[in-house]
């Protein structure tokens, strides 16, 4: 990769971690970050695990990620 390429490389290297996380490290906890319905999966994900039932992962939008679209297309 080229010295040009690095800044965008970490760019968008920080806005997926800004804008998305996965749903196996998400619960209930999370609610304002992710809202109720990724929450909940995320709470699913790792309770349903736990009892040998398999539940597909995923990612969540963040809250932040919906704002910033609203924001920037106002």
């Amino acid at each position: 990769m080229c010295d040009s390429c690095q800044p965008c490389s970490e760019a968008i290297r920080y806005l997926v971690c800004m804008f998305t996380t996965d749903l196996k490290n998400t619960g209930l906890k999370d609610l304002p970050l992710v809202g109720g319905k990724n929450a909940s999966l995320g709470e699913m994900i790792s309770t349903l695990e736990k009892k040998g039932i398999k539940v597909p992962g995923g990612f969540a939008i963040t809250s932040e990620a919906w704002w910033e679209v609203i924001y920037s297309n106002h």
